[in-house]
């Protein structure tokens, strides 16, 4: 019997989410559904789909911050030293004056890569949502050609005319948020229960569906298709290797299935017991 770990995938780009289902098929007890929306969009896809079917949220940058605002479970994808690289290298031999616009986290790395490389960008740290257009503006007047930035910042700079280079993030960083979500949710299923007990199934059928995470490895792997309407889960093989007594435990231990495995989840990213299944945050 094939046990998943339901991942709702929300990224701001769609080479972000081929790269979700192609290396999802080396995860075997992933399910794992991607779509693509930023922002308020990304809010949308949370809000249309997350409460019915899924156990976290995997995003990025402002989006994966403004769910977590809305009290869901959300892994981050950050951007790694190398990611914010790979845009500086696309940036190097522009003979315009280029800027780099983003957030702290961002922009410290980028510093110092530019020092020890001697790339000509120039950076610019904000700290808000807000103040992204008034400093693109800005960047406008003092003739800047070139922006590097992600993507809420890249759609802005991209009506104002400038060249928008966008930071991307790279497979590892996605196996890393991959990895990040899989460990915590072993160790939730594997451990005490923070956010309370008690509770019915979401569901008929699902603490089954929900009782272990297997552990990765597996080769023989499977996306399946799209249809219309609520989209299957790319599902892949089952893993070997699996603890057998840990399985059954699990299986007959209501305190590691249903409604107290959601609960679990919450309770490590939200420090509290989920909405009653149809609620929203």
């Amino acid at each position: 019997m094939e046990q998943n770990v339901r991942i709702l995938g929300i990224v701001p780009y769609e080479g972000m989410k081929t790269l979700l289902y192609s290396l999802a098929e080396e995860y075997p007890q992933v399910s794992m559904n991607v779509f693509v929306g930023n922002m308020e969009k990304g809010e949308e896809i949370a809000e249309h789909y997350f409460h019915t079917d899924y156990d976290v949220i995997l995003s990025r940058g402002g989006t994966a911050k403004m769910l977590q605002g809305k009290g869901l479970p959300v892994v981050e994808v950050e951007i790694s030293l190398y990611d914010v690289f790979c845009a500086l290298c696309l940036s190097n031999g522009i003979r315009r004056k280029v800027a780099m616009v983003a957030y702290a986290n961002i922009t410290i790395s980028a510093k110092v890569l530019c020092d020890l490389l001697n790339y000509h960008v120039d950076i610019f740290t904000v700290e808000s949502l807000e103040a992204l257009e008034p400093k693109l503006r800005e960047l406008q007047t003092e003739r800047y050609d070139t922006v590097l930035c992600d993507m809420t910042a890249s759609i802005i700079a991209r009506r104002l005319g400038f060249n928008a280079i966008l930071i991307t993030s790279g497979v590892e960083s996605l196996r890393k948020a991959l990895e990040q979500t899989l460990s915590l949710c072993r160790r939730q299923l594997f451990s005490g229960d923070p956010a309370g007990t008690g509770g019915e199934d979401r569901r008929a059928g699902e603490s089954e569906r929900r009782g272990v995470l297997l552990q990765h490895g597996a080769s023989d792997a499977r996306t399946a298709g799209s249809t219309a309407g609520s989209p299957p889960y790319a599902r892949h093989g089952r893993g070997a290797g699996t603890d057998k007594a840990a399985q059954r435990h699990a299986l007959h231990d209501p305190g590691q299935t249903g409604a107290l495995w959601k609960q679990r989840l919450y309770g490590l990213f939200c420090g509290r017991a989920p909405h009653p299944s149809g609620s929203r945050a």
